[in-house]
């Protein structure tokens, strides 16, 4: 560079040149300085990002290399902040162009550049997304012929989305559908129920829940639970006709399945006189009327309900006691069988004869169209005793025991005592027959009256009799005198002579 100099001084001048080298500067000016940085300025991309495609945050700086300060701003700022963050779009939306103005500021000096770049859409879900996608295309799944009106088994409840989302479930009514989709279904006996399942659809932080209303329609049949509640409130026991829980003398009808297809089996606190199918046999007459439990087991596919039944088994009927006076003891002499009969017997009835010591001495059946039983003892014993006698009649009880005496071997079944004889108007001679203590005699009896003079016989009177019990007899004859008796003997038969007369059943008397 040149320089000239002008000298002047009263009119008068004059010049002179320097030359000199000006040096340039050592730092920029700031105008230099934003225009250099600004010429220099870029968005700095990761690798595989640019301008075109911008998947990752951005470096945007903030100082230039000339000292200069830069600012940011986004045309997007949702997309792309003042600080470079990027927050792509969602994969259901567009890739989005964003303008990035940058203003380069040094002193007074200032400048901006623009940048575009194109921030892609993201190729998967946010996590919001995904909970959205999948509570948008959640539903319960039904078995073919159910619906959401209509419930009869078991759903299908998801537990994870199609995008990664946990899926988890809670129910209004868990006791109807539980959380994994198990159903319940009402009884038959009920309504059916509303149930409200709510779906949690979570990933990452993010939640959201869905609802579902479905209508679980109530059993159209009994469950096993049922059936056997039904099946034992129905149960009873059939009795005979006149019968009832606390008179029980025949057999019982124990139903063995319910009318809703439960299996009934039956178990007795005493099966000696109740057995499982029914079958009863009544107590012994002295047992006493007996109390029984019956169980029943009302059971269905492993569902199984208990019932009792108490009942009274009546003690059986016993045979009615013969009558002492019903039965004869001929306790005849050694070489004869003694011989016991009872009479007012029915056919089929059996007869047993003990001895004193309660041994069973004997035995006989009542044969049919008889009233009676005949049982021959080889021998009673030579003195006086007694026996007991009972009687069984059909399903009844042995009666109780009889005790009858019996005589000593050979005596007279009859005896008999008298009167002096009274001779007014004739001769009446009055007697007493009176039965044996533990003797018998079979049939009727004859009652002879002889009148005598001295040692002849003059007259006679026979009556036939069948004695049962002591019996006044009286014969007159017309007579008069003096001289006379009166033999009074009692025997088994009379042919009509003086002198044939039958086995005596007495020791004859002489009336005087």
């Amino acid at each position: 560079m040149t320089l000239t100099a002008t000298i002047t001084k009263d009119g008068e001048q004059k010049t002179k040149e320097f030359t000199v080298n000006v040096l340039k500067l050592t730092a920029f000016s700031d105008k230099e300085s934003v225009d250099t940085d600004t010429a220099s300025l870029s968005v700095v991309f990761v690798p595989g990002d640019s301008a075109a495609g911008v998947t990752h945050n951005l470096s945007l700086p903030t100082v230039g290399a000339n000292g200069t300060e830069i600012s940011w701003s986004s045309s997007e700022s949702t997309v792309i902040t003042a600080d470079g963050t990027v927050n792509r779009p969602a994969k259901t939306a567009s890739d989005v162009n964003v303008t990035l103005t940058a203003t380069i500021t040094k002193g007074d000096e200032q400048e901006t550049k623009t940048f575009t770049v194109n921030v892609l859409k993201l190729t998967t879900f946010t996590d919001i997304e995904s909970i959205e996608a999948d509570t948008a295309s959640l539903s319960v799944f039904f078995v073919p012929g159910d619906s959401a009106a209509g419930v009869t088994q078991n759903l299908s409840l998801p537990s994870v989305g199609a995008n990664g989302t946990e899926i988890s479930w809670s129910s209004s009514k868990s006791t109807v559908i539980a959380v994994d989709g198990s159903v319940n279904r009402p009884a038959k006996t009920a309504s059916d129920v509303i149930v409200t399942l709510t779906a949690t659809i979570t990933k990452g932080n993010q939640q959201e829940t869905k609802t579902f209303t479905v209508n679980v329609l109530k059993l159209s049949a009994l469950s096993d639970t049922e059936s056997v509640e039904a099946d034992k409130t129905a149960l009873t026991i059939a009795y005979a006709s006149g019968e009832t829980s606390v008179n029980v003398t025949h057999n019982l009808g124990l139903p063995n399945t319910g009318a809703n297809g439960s299996a009934v089996t039956w178990s007795s606190s005493n099966t000696a006189l109740i057995k499982s199918d029914g079958t009863v046999t009544r107590p012994a007459y002295h047992a006493g009327d007996t109390t029984i439990t019956l169980t029943a087991t009302i059971t269905k596919n492993g569902t199984s309900e208990q019932k009792l039944f108490d009942v009274i088994v009546l003690k059986n009927g016993q045979t009615v006691a013969p009558a002492a006076s019903s039965i004869l003891i001929m306790n005849n002499a050694a070489g004869q069988n003694d011989l016991i009969q009872l009479s007012g017997l029915l056919a089929g009835d059996v007869v047993n004869v003990y001895s004193s010591a309660d041994e069973l001495i004997g035995t006989a059946t009542v044969a049919s169209n008889e009233t009676s039983a005949s049982l021959q003892i080889t021998q009673l014993g030579l003195e006086a005793g007694s026996v007991k006698v009972t009687i069984i009649r059909g399903a009844l009880d042995e009666s109780d025991k009889v005790t009858v005496n019996f005589a000593k071997e050979g005596a007279k079944p009859f005896t008999i005592s008298g009167n002096p004889l009274i001779t007014a108007n004739g001769i009446s001679a009055k007697v007493t027959v009176s039965p044996t203590a533990g003797t018998a005699h079979m049939g009727k009896e004859v009652v002879v009256f002889q009148l005598m003079k001295g040692t002849e016989p003059i007259s006679i009177v026979v009556l036939e009799k069948d004695i049962v019990a002591a019996e006044d007899l009286i014969a007159h004859f017309n007579v008069s005198g003096s001289g006379y008796s009166v033999k009074v003997f009692v025997v088994d038969s009379y042919s009509g002579s003086f002198t044939d007369v039958g086995n005596s059943l007495a020791s004859a008397i002489v009336l005087q």
